[in-house]
């Protein structure tokens, strides 16, 4: 990785240095849920031939145990709960009080045949705490495997290439929450057979609004600029851009005000 110092203030006219060379970035997140982090973006030594799995499992607890949970079915792997660092839960009522996007997965349960006055009820109430898992909150929940900007149909199994980047996003609403198409359970128990279109807020020109620059250079500052050695206006644009990535809601134009002015306040590209 190219630049990487541990002094906060680079000089002046220092080249910018890359963000990525050499590294994979990780995160994982539950913005839908109350706009936290479990883990910060992470900066992560890049190892050929390893899949999305075997990085998500270098995320650890303060035990030295991997946050994320795998298990096996006839689809393969996946995620069916991660620990949960962050404390308050229940994060969404059982009526669905508290999600961000209440009012648009009660319009897509009504349309998927449940009665207007009930259609609450696909909120469960299932959670629990320290863990979270598929169908807590909601039947369409579940952790969502976010790679460049993608969903990709190999999920964890998803080759991973130097400079590459992953998301783990807990996704209430089938994905339609955090950018993707999804198939969102009908009122019968079925699964509807054609996919729902994103909810709006999540999507820039019909594609999921892309946070990944923005996340790879969090990474980065985390990894080489000590938060006590910041400078006030370092400080400033890496809150900014937390709030940013944390955001299910922000704009294009939102991420990249935030990651310019990271960017800017720290010498990198």
């Amino acid at each position: 990785m190219a630049g990487a110092a541990s002094v906060c203030a680079a000089p002046a006219d220092a080249a910018p240095a890359a963000v990525d060379t050499g590294k994979v970035t990780v995160m994982v997140e539950t913005a839908t849920l109350n706009g936290k982090y479990i883990q910060k973006p992470v900066q992560l030594n890049y190892e050929a031939g390893k899949d999305v799995q075997y990085y998500l499992e270098q995320i650890k607890d303060s035990s030295g145990a991997s946050l994320v949970n795998v298990i096996s079915s006839s689809w393969g792997p996946y995620i069916d709960s991660v620990k949960d660092t962050n404390t308050g839960a229940p994060y969404i009522g059982s009526d669905g009080t508290g999600y961000v996007f209440r009012s648009e997965a009660l319009a897509s349960d009504t349309q998927h045949g449940y009665p207007s006055e009930v259609a609450a009820s696909n909120f469960n109430g299932i959670y629990t705490a320290g863990t979270l898992k598929a169908y807590d909150y909601n039947n369409n929940s579940g952790w969502n495997v976010v790679y460049n900007n993608t969903s990709p149909y190999t999920g964890i199994s998803q080759a991973v290439s130097e400079g590459d980047c992953i998301t783990l996003a807990f996704t209430v609403y089938g994905g339609m929450d955090i950018g993707f198409p999804g198939w969102p359970m009908n009122a019968d128990g079925t699964w509807n057979t054609d996919s729902d279109a994103p909810f709006a807020a999540t999507v820039t020109n019909g594609v999921k609004t892309d946070k990944t620059a923005l996340i790879e250079t969090i990474a980065y500052v985390n990894a080489n600029f000590p938060e006590a050695q910041r400078t006030d206006v370092q400080k400033a644009a890496a809150a900014g851009a937390d709030s940013a990535v944390l955001n299910v809601k922000a704009s294009a134009s939102d991420v990249s005000s935030a990651l310019t002015t990271l960017q800017t306040a720290f010498n990198v590209q």
